[in-house]
């Protein structure tokens, strides 16, 4: 398992922003050799750590208007199942298992409200999910983001990050959060 130093943070940090990076802008940006970066990536590929490049794509660009968060609940000895259909359905952009009633939360992305329907009734719903829920977005708020690998997250060995454990009195947060209070 790769250390998850300051530079190989930067390495995932910079390609989230820029998967197309060259080694060459990689390397000069964490101020190591391109042979070094190389074989850190390399190392955080192998762990499961850095799993593949992505191409950001404008969903509206290509017709897609409408996106919706969908609810539904199945048995629990069925999720591998629902989970196996939903998986097959081009328009499921995400499922989540959560807690509570309806445990199953789907994103699906859809043209118009007009193709949403037929596709809760012939895919959706035959995939094994019933009491479904729909919440179509209005707006999104705020997109999709890099994961957060900055310098405050401990690293998977245990690595102590934050100011207060680098001794230096303190987190990051605001004085108002850590302060104590008088009084």
């Amino acid at each position: 398992m790769p250390r998850l130093d300051r530079i190989n943070r930067r390495l995932l940090e910079l390609l989230q922003r820029d998967g197309r990076m060259s080694l060459t802008e990689l390397a000069r940006h964490v101020g190591r050799s391109e042979t070094t970066v190389r074989d850190r990536l390399a190392s955080l590929q192998s762990a499961g750590i850095l799993q593949g490049y992505q191409a950001l794509v404008d969903e509206n660009a290509l017709g897609f208007r409408v996106r919706a968060f969908v609810r539904g609940s199945c048995k629990w000895e069925d999720i591998p199942q629902v989970q196996e259909r939903l998986r097959a359905v081009p328009q499921v952009m995400g499922v989540s298992l959560t807690g509570g009633g309806r445990p199953i939360l789907m994103e699906v992305l859809v043209q118009d409200l007009e193709e949403l329907v037929p596709l809760l009734q012939q895919r959706i719903a035959p995939a094994g999910l019933e009491d479904l829920e729909v919440e179509p977005v209005l707006q999104t708020l705020v997109r999709h983001r890099p994961v957060p690998v900055g310098d405050r997250i401990p690293s998977r060995e245990g690595e102590a990050t934050t100011n207060l454990v680098r001794g230096r009195g303190r987190t990051s947060l605001p004085p108002a959060l850590w302060a104590p209070q008088n009084g």
